[in-house]
């Protein structure tokens, strides 16, 4: 179970995403961290149905760990 979640919105970032993943990945080495990354593009209902499945499937391998 992450630790920390991070939710990066993005608008033609494509060259800079893994520049940032990279750097989120040094700055927050030892936490257990998800991270997810959304374009500009989705409408705010579309992106609310994404974090509520990824937050879903973040508590699905939570329970599978335990």
């Amino acid at each position: 179970m992450p630790e920390l979640s991070v939710i990066v919105p993005a608008y033609r970032e494509r060259d800079d995403i893994p520049l940032l993943l990279d750097a989120l990945e040094k700055a927050l080495a030892g936490l257990a961290v998800a991270c997810m990354v959304c374009g500009m593009e989705v409408t705010l209902a579309s992106f609310l149905l994404s974090l509520l499945n990824w937050q879903s499937e973040l508590d699905r391998k939570g329970r599978n760990a335990a």
